[in-house]
């Protein structure tokens, strides 16, 4: 899971972005970090959030 996020960290972020500070860049590093893990959606989860996958894993295993 780590290529796929370090690949959309660079796409979404550090290739369309200049960052004058490190303060910025940490800035939007952590905004990223933010908007990924609760809004992306991962094909790799049927095309759901990281937070909607193990939840949605433990229904279809107490099923």
């Amino acid at each position: 899971m780590a290529d796929c996020f370090d690949l959309t960290l660079k796409q979404q972020l550090l290739w369309v972005q200049h960052f004058e500070t490190v303060e910025e860049l940490e800035h939007g590093l952590h905004a990223s970090t933010q908007r990924y893990n609760q809004q992306w959606l991962v094909s790799k989860n049927d095309y759901r959030t990281p937070p909607q996958a193990p939840a949605l894993l433990a229904l279809e295993s107490a099923a």
